[in-house]
């Protein structure tokens, strides 16, 4: 990602593996300032890890679900990586794309999603079969659209605190079937139904057995590998995945393990006090458009 001169990269390592001091003042185990602004739309909102800086907002409507699922909605993630993220954008992307609509999208934000994928939708932290309001016919369709802002590193945690953010922002209607079998909107707004906060803890392995928490776009260019561990505020592993070519054994893996469960108490306190102090915003109106719906549902088959 980040190009590094000989000499940044001994200077990192040495000062790692002997002051156990990194680029920003931190020990390696400290996690950078998060930091969230929400703004007049419900669902969408900012957050900040350091400089790392992620938009998220989420785009809810009514679908008609797959003729297999009929008991399921749909819920997706759609990560950008917009060029004013990175200077190296051009080398990050390739300069080989003639699409200009795939300019945004790369292995960066297609990795993200499918992490994402597994963290929350996998894990039933929104399970979609909630999502279907009546079989067959009417279900909502929750779309995450998460925008990377500037990339200094950690990217997956910061997307991740985001969505979760937008998700619990996000209010939806109240519906009833009409008995000609119709979709009726109440006046009434309701939370989307999360049942648990998955956070995401990712960790950098360095020689000599060595490990940082949430590395810096420099640091993520020194490492040998990576590790990603979801967990909720139970202590509960909701996904683990190693990256690189880095020799993890069983007690450095119990290690971070233990690391990542006081870190998501301490995020997930964070994330609720945040939405506490989000001042009330109206939700949207919505409203059911059948031929959009089909068309959609005609759309995502034929591809």
């Amino acid at each position: 990602m980040e190009d590094l001169s000989t000499n940044e990269r001994n200077f990192i390592l040495l000062a790692i593996k002997e002051s156990k001091q990194r680029l920003d003042g931190r020990g390696l185990y400290d996690y950078r300032r998060l930091s969230v602004q929400f703004h007049n739309k419900r669902g969408s909102c900012e957050v900040a890890l350091g400089d790392t800086l992620v938009y998220a907002c989420v785009n809810a409507f009514i679908d008609k679900p797959y003729a297999d699922r009929p008991h399921e909605g749909f819920f997706t993630f759609t990560v950008n990586f917009l060029p004013m993220a990175h200077p190296n954008f051009e080398q990050i992307l390739g300069s080989t794309l003639s699409n200009k609509n795939r300019r945004i999208r790369n292995e960066i934000s297609q990795e993200i999603e499918r992490l994402l994928e597994k963290t929350l939708k996998r894990a039933n932290a929104l399970n979609v079969e909630s999502l279907c309001i009546y079989s067959g016919k009417y279900a909502w369709n929750i779309q995450v659209h998460l925008h990377i802002l500037s990339h200094n590193g950690n990217l997956l945690d910061a997307c991740t605190i985001a969505a979760l953010l937008s998700l619990s922002h996000t209010r939806i209607p109240e519906t009833k079937i009409l008995p000609s079998g119709d979709l009726q909107f109440l006046p009434k707004y309701k939370p989307l139904s999360l049942h648990f906060l998955p956070i995401c803890i990712t960790f950098g392995f360095l020689s000599d057995g060595i490990i940082i928490l949430d590395p810096l776009i420099k640091e993520e260019s020194v490492l040998e590998g990576r590790l990603m561990i979801s967990m909720n505020i139970y202590g509960d592993i909701l996904t683990l995945q190693k990256t690189g070519a880095a020799c993890v054994g069983a007690s450095l893996l119990m290690e971070c393990i233990e690391v990542a469960r006081l870190k998501v108490k301490d995020i997930t306190k964070s994330i609720r006090t945040a939405l506490e102090a989000a001042k009330d915003i109206e939700p949207e109106q919505f409203e059911i458009n059948a031929e959009r719906a089909d068309r959609l549902v005609e759309d995502l088959i034929s591809n």
